[in-house]
């Protein structure tokens, strides 16, 4: 499946799916794609349709398959602080504090090493939220 241009056309279609109101089917599709990727081990097809999928079951209010979506895509993108983040956001609504602290810490870490745009305010949003992983409490 390593072609951009299907991943792309999947996104789409789950996309337009969801904007629909048809969640479901919008994972369903994706559910399907990623099986497939990873069946193919096309490591690039399971992090970008396992982090969209993600963000569409998050969208629903479904955080723990949101995180097992995102646990899908992690051993293919560990050094991303994005992932770690979602499954500590995840981790803690559903109750699992510490685990979850344990996620935030790692994405706050790799964020504060990386420091791209998007990181700075993932590193915003940590401090803001749990100011205890602050760069001088690590």
């Amino acid at each position: 499946m390593s072609n951009l241009d299907t991943i792309k056309g999947i996104v789409q279609e789950s996309s337009d799916l969801s904007k629909k109101g048809d969640h479901g089917a919008a994972l369903e599709r994706l559910d399907r794609a990623i099986a497939a990727a990873i069946e193919g081990s096309d490591a690039l097809g399971i992090r970008v349709l396992s982090r969209h999928a993600s963000a569409i079951a998050d969208h629903c209010g479904k955080s723990e398959l949101a995180r097992k979506y995102l646990e899908n895509a992690l051993p293919h993108s560990s050094g991303n602080p994005s992932i770690w983040f979602g499954i500590g956001k995840a981790l803690y609504e559903s109750g699992a504090i510490d685990q979850a602290k344990i996620c935030i810490r790692k994405s706050y870490e790799l964020a504060t090493e990386r420091r791209n745009e998007t990181d700075k305010l993932l590193i915003e949003t940590i401090e803001s939220t749990w100011p205890e992983f602050r760069r001088t409490n690590i």
